[in-house]
């Protein structure tokens, strides 16, 4: 079949049109997990899926949930509610520049800024709350505490980058949080030890 130059232009007006997929951000370069693997001790991996790096513990770890808990008696330590693998998994994604890390830091503390008048807002109409769970009342409170969440989710806030190389920069999130403590001295020790030897194989971002 012959087309005319008007028909093909009929049947591109009529095509959908599609975007490119985006491009993903590098995988994880290969002498990154090299030079991770050579600060690993023994009982120790690092494995790479995807942009993802992990480097874990393989004997589990003794922990306790810290808040609430009741005082160290005698200078023991406390018993662990908990013992699970240690985890730092580095996740790669294409290099911020330092002008990026720096609008987002003001984005993120603009941010903040609202949000803390808000909260304010919400002492202030003595709403009862744990943390940033808000137990309103009212329909009053319920009003505030919905402006709240509503401004949680619209105002821009921007996950910073904890370290970068000359392609990428990383996201660095440890497994053991701030509401959990280690109970075994030695444990501790090591898996801060491993965190900051992998930790310095980067240049960290600005904060």
């Amino acid at each position: 079949m012959r087309y005319t130059l008007r028909s093909l232009l009929a049947l591109l007006a009529c095509a959908p049109f599609t975007r490119a997929a985006p491009v993903p951000p590098d995988a994880v370069p290969p002498e990154v997990l090299r030079a991770v693997r050579a600060k690993m001790p023994k009982g120790w991996t690092a494995t790479v899926q995807g942009v993802t790096l992990t480097v874990r513990r393989e004997k589990k770890v003794s922990l306790v949930n810290a808040i609430g808990r009741a005082p160290d008696i005698d200078g023991r330590p406390p018993v662990p509610d908990r013992t699970e693998p240690y985890e730092l998994k580095l996740t790669f994604r294409p290099r911020v520049t330092a002008e990026a890390f720096e609008r987002m830091e003001k984005e993120n503390a603009e941010t903040e800024k609202k949000l803390d008048k808000l909260r304010d807002g919400l002492r202030a109409a003595q709403i009862a709350h744990k943390f940033d769970d808000w137990l309103p009342g009212t329909p009053e409170q319920k009003k505030l505490v919905a402006d709240y969440r509503a401004a949680q989710k619209a105002l821009p806030y921007h996950r910073l980058p904890d370290v970068f190389t000359d392609t990428n920069s990383i996201d660095l999130d440890e497994s053991v949080h701030w509401a959990l403590s280690f109970t075994d001295a030695n444990e501790a020790k090591e898996c801060r030890g491993v965190k900051e030897s992998v930790r310095g194989l980067f240049k960290p971002h600005a904060r």
